[in-house]
């Protein structure tokens, strides 16, 4: 199926595709994590990544 590139919740969109081709998920939660991701420094911050989510979340809709 591959990544589609360029999104901002690229993510998002792998995970909604491959469910959509009849793939299966579960919940995994390691007791340590394998990979970090960025969060807001401050709360000035995170005003910002909630645009970028949504913006992201409207590209993979249209």
């Amino acid at each position: 199926i591959g990544f589609r590139y360029g999104l901002l919740v690229e993510d998002f969109y792998t995970g909604f595709r491959l469910k959509c081709e009849g793939w299966r998920s579960i919940f995994c939660n390691p007791e340590k994590a394998a990979f970090m991701g960025n969060a807001p420094l401050n709360l000035l911050d995170v005003p910002f990544q909630n645009k970028r989510w949504q913006i992201g979340l409207l590209e993979v809709a249209s």
